[in-house]
């Protein structure tokens, strides 16, 4: 895996133990990536792939029951070997790992009349 994503000019950084990323360190990661790899393969609900896809960045992950309610089924993977090879794909042609769900979509159209409303107050 680590030879796949050297070959395609990926970066990857590490942050010692005990020490993370500051909010500011963590958006502008974000803002520059181009795609987040989740590979964990039991997880119920993961804030980083909320994180990352709230700040458009695509997600490729393994199957799990938390990552299934969260990115597009063609966007994991059952195992590493497989996950190499959506990887691959992805690096070839890549697409949107997830769909916003209507319950997602409702919210944020109210949210959107509320910012509305409070600024026409």
């Amino acid at each position: 895996m680590a030879a796949l994503l050297e070959e395609n000019g990926v970066i990857c950084e590490h942050i010692g133990a005990g020490s993370g990323p500051s909010d500011e360190e963590l958006l502008a990661g974000l803002s520059a990536a181009d795609l987040m790899m989740a590979p964990y393969n039991s997880v119920t609900e993961s804030g980083s792939i909320h994180l990352a896809l709230s700040t458009n960045v695509p997600v490729l992950g393994y199957e799990s029951e938390g990552v299934r309610h969260i990115i597009n089924a063609d966007s994991m993977a059952p195992n590493a070997e497989r996950f190499g090879k959506l990887l691959s794909r992805y690096f070839e042609k890549p697409w949107p790992t997830f769909t916003p769900q209507a319950i997602n979509l409702h919210q944020k159209c109210k949210m959107d009349w509320f910012r509305i409303l409070n600024e026409s107050i």
